[in-house]
């Protein structure tokens, strides 16, 4: 019932003076676009179009060795008409049938004849091709089995002041396939990341690097993720043992005190292991006949500076074992 009421509405609003002129005016606005649209089609147009290859009938055992770009910059004339199809949805496209324009040599060449000839075909015999970018297609391939070689990083890291590289920065692969002729897999056993550099880190970074390819070259895959472990350095302090060096046989020294207290920096994943610190003494030093004895620190490849020792020296006494 509700909907029989709407349709009598709607009925009346058409058949009302004012529906009626609606009415008529679109009528005109419809019959104005199609005399538009029918003189549109009819002029010459230029337009730029972006033109998709498809390479086809490329074996399994090929490699493209390029960074293929499957597409092409166009510029065209033409009757509108001759563009509706694209107008439409239809996207401008060319085949390349591997076939046909690879050699023996792992070559693949298109000349700007053929090229602008397979475009002609795609927009059809009547029009003009103004420009093609890139004017003609080279490409290298091979059918070679890849070599799998390790990836170097190349980087410069500096940490905040007070932070360090806890660790190994990672790659997160080890190693990739590389693509390309006898010779060039024969000569590289290895690849490099593009070098970056960060500064300034306070927390672990995860960055996406690019690898570089030499020239002639394909590497799958061609990006890798980079982790760069970093934490902050805290105070830890200790008691070392004191230790005497160089000490000729029959000669006993023994240091006042013999145990001294330290402080220094270590990540804090490490603050609860033991770093094996130890402070030494001479016995060469005992030439210059000092008072006291001065203090060295072993210092471990793993500690990252600011270390303090409670004293600089200690005191002695030599003993001669009987």
């Amino acid at each position: 019932m509700n909907t029989r009421f709407n349709l009598q509405n709607i009925k009346e609003v058409i058949m009302s003076y004012k529906g009626k002129n609606i009415l008529l005016y679109l009528v005109f606005v419809v019959i104005s676009f199609i005399f538009w649209l029918l003189l549109t089609l009819n002029n010459e147009v230029q337009k730029d179009y972006l033109v998709t290859i498809n390479l086809t009938s490329v074996p399994d055992s090929v490699t493209i060795i390029n960074d293929f770009t499957p597409a092409i910059r166009v510029n065209v004339k033409d009757k509108g008409s001759s563009f509706l199809k694209f107008s439409l949805g239809s996207n401008p496209s060319i085949k390349i049938d591997f076939n046909d324009y690879s050699d023996s040599n792992g070559k693949i060449s298109v000349s700007s004849t053929e090229l602008r000839s397979l475009l002609s075909e795609a927009f059809g015999s009547g029009v003009s091709i103004f420009n093609v970018n890139p004017d003609s297609i080279h490409l290298d391939y091979t059918t070679l089995p890849p070599k799998r070689v390790p990836v170097i990083v190349d980087a410069k890291i500096e940490p905040n002041y007070q932070y360090v590289v806890s660790g190994t920065i990672r790659p997160s692969i080890d190693s990739v396939d590389i693509y390309s002729d006898r010779n060039k897999l024969n000569e590289i056993n290895k690849v490099y990341t593009y070098h970056f550099e960060e500064r300034n880190l306070k927390d672990t970074l995860l960055r996406k690097v690019k690898l570089l390819s030499p020239k002639g070259v394909k590497i799958k895959p061609n990006k890798i993720d980079v982790t760069i472990p970093v934490e902050a350095l805290i105070t830890k302090q200790a008691v070392v043992p004191v230790i005497t060096r160089g000490v000729p046989y029959g000669v006993n020294i023994i240091t006042f005190p013999s145990k001294i207290g330290v402080s220094y920096l270590v990540p804090m994943s490490e603050y609860k292991e033991n770093q094996n610190l130890m402070a030494e003494v001479y016995y060469n030093d005992l030439l210059l006949k000092p008072n006291k004895l001065k203090l060295y620190i072993n210092q471990p490849n793993w500690i990252y500076g600011d270390i303090t020792l409670n004293t600089d020296s200690v005191e002695y006494i030599i003993e001669q074992n009987k």
